[in-house]
């Protein structure tokens, strides 16, 4: 089971948001697209720098604003369905396309 967006905080008890980032990426297979906000109360510009940098589509400071958390989710599942057509349309085509080939020999 692959979840359409993971929401990350950064200070957590046995193993920290940035560790969490690194092992999720390391399981993307490339061009897969598995958005993950961090939300975190650390306000220092290198975790941002460093989430960011790491592969986090987008990064809250606590309080988070419950508006703008929905407004960023709907703008980041939105793109994941965009991109998972196009990848559908694609392995559509490439399989229409050998059928007709393998058809017409």
């Amino acid at each position: 089971m692959r979840p359409d967006i993971i929401m990350l905080d950064l200070h957590m008890p046995k193993m920290d948001g940035f560790a969490v980032l690194d092992a999720l990426r390391e399981r993307c297979t490339p061009g897969e697209y598995l958005p993950i906000v961090v939300l975190t109360a650390d306000t220092t510009q290198e975790a941002k720098e460093r989430a960011l940098s790491n592969g986090a589509n987008d990064f809250l400071i606590k309080p988070i604003e419950r508006v703008e958390v929905l407004l960023r989710t709907r703008n980041l599942l939105e793109t994941a369905i965009s991109t998972w057509r196009s990848r559908t349309r694609t392995a559509s085509s490439r399989r229409s396309s050998f059928i007709r080939r393998s058809t017409i020999r």
